[in-house]
C-alpha cells in the first residue's frame, strides 16, 4: 500500500494539485471505509442481538424451571391430601 502511495501520489499532485490529490484519495477511500463501518455496525448490531437473545434463553429456562417447581411442590401437596383423606375414610 505504502508503495503504490509513494509512486501514485507524485503523478496525482501533478495531475489534480495538492488538494486535488488529497480529494482523489479521499473518494477513493469512501468506498473502502464504509464497508468497514458497514462490516463493524453489522458485528455490532449481530452481537447485541446474540446477548439479548441469551438473556431470554437464560429468562425463558429460569421460569421454566420456577413453574416446574411449583408444578412439583402443588403435585407433592395434592398427593400429600390424597394420602390423608384415604387415612381418615379408612379409620
Amino acid at each position: 500500500m505504502t508503495q503504490i502511495a509513494t509512486h501514485f501520489w507524485p503523478w496525482l499532485v501533478q495531475m489534480f494539485g495538492s488538494t486535488g490529490a488529497i480529494l482523489v484519495l479521499v473518494v477513493t477511500m469512501i468506498p473502502i471505509v464504509s464497508t468497514v463501518l458497514t462490516l463493524v455496525y453489522v458485528w455490532r448490531l449481530n452481537d447485541k442481538v446474540n446477548r439479548v437473545a441469551f438473556s431470554l434463553t437464560e429468562t425463558n429456562a429460569m421460569q421454566s424451571r420456577q413453574l416446574q417447581v411449583e408444578r412439583l411442590q402443588r403435585d407433592r401437596d395434592h398427593r400429600d391430601r390424597k394420602k390423608t383423606r384415604r387415612r381418615r375414610k379408612v379409620s
